[in-house]
């Protein structure tokens, strides 16, 4: 009987999660023309290198699984990376009929989710979805990439970079200009070949904040973090501490800023650098060039 029940087991789990369909492609736009371009991952590692050619390429390793093998059937026709032009950006996304991708006013894109839609006895039969992209970008154009789950990596960005994954951290190495990192689960690691000129913004929940920058550094830095601690191996000073007045029909009130400001160097033209943890360590030393 025993023997029995588990082969049974066994059975309802191979068919739960058998049906499985992998495939690998490429897609090559030129982007010459654009101001940017974005790159919106959901499931799946996303690895960017910046290029010295004019092209973007992204390679996709597509895996669908599924219990039932006609959805299974319909989501290799219906779930793919396509791209999308808008206001002279380029998009690259996962065209999904469960997962609506939309642009907002400033060019900004997101994902809205019809999943939840979804009746919970059905759940078994749902479609996971992942996807592996390897992304080839020129160097010079400023890049937003947004992944949910899984790490996202950028290497040798020269202009900007806007970074946002939520179950992963976040990693940009190389980078020469303003940095945009916001994660929740992750650590966010970001290395400088070239000091930005204007700011770095990098914020977690969960995990630490290492920032690597280059000598001569010049910033004003608000830091932030409940849990964790501070180092830094710059020569730096306290700033006065931020008193917001409101005044108003009941009276004058008086907020304090969160956080804590501090100044490293005393160049001009610094940059303004906003750090934000709730339970991990923030970290800015010198990058250690090779």
């Amino acid at each position: 009987m025993r023997t029995e029940l588990l082969l049974t087991l066994l059975m309802i789990c191979t068919w739960s999660y058998g049906q499985e369909h992998h495939d690998e492609t490429s897609i090559g736009v030129s982007a010459d023309g654009f101001k940017m371009i974005h790159i919106l991952n959901h499931r799946g590692a996303v690895s960017v290198t910046a290029s010295d050619d004019s092209q973007c390429t992204v390679h996709v390793q597509r895996t669908l699984r599924c219990a039932s093998e006609t959805k299974l059937a319909r989501a290799v026709k219906d779930v793919y990376l396509d791209t999308i032009t808008y206001d002279g950006n380029l998009y690259f996304f996962i065209e999904d009929p469960d997962r609506i991708f939309q642009i907002g006013p400033e060019g900004d894109a997101e994902y809205s989710s019809r999943e939840w839609e979804f009746d919970s006895n059905e759940d078994r039969f749902r479609v996971e979805k992942r996807f592996d992209l390897t992304v080839s970008v020129p160097a010079q154009i400023d890049l937003e990439v947004v992944n949910h789950e899984h790490p996202l990596d950028v290497v040798g960005m020269q202009g900007k970079v806007v970074a946002r994954n939520h179950h992963d951290g976040i990693k940009i190495d190389g980078a020469m200009s303003d940095v945009v990192a916001r994660t929740h689960h992750g650590d966010i690691s970001i290395s400088f070949d070239r000091n930005p000129s204007r700011q770095v913004l990098a914020a977690t929940h969960h995990g630490d904040i290492a920032l690597e920058m280059q000598a001569q550094l010049s910033a004003e830095v608000n830091l932030e973090s409940r849990h964790g601690s501070f180092y830094t191996d710059f020569d730096w000073t306290s700033l006065p501490m931020q008193v917001e007045k409101n005044e108003d029909n009941k009276g004058t009130k008086y907020s304090i800023g969160k956080g804590r400001g501090i100044r490293i160097g005393n160049q001009p033209n610094e940059i303004k650098m906003k750090l934000k943890t709730y339970h991990g360590d923030i970290i800015i030393s010198g990058r250690k060039n090779n």
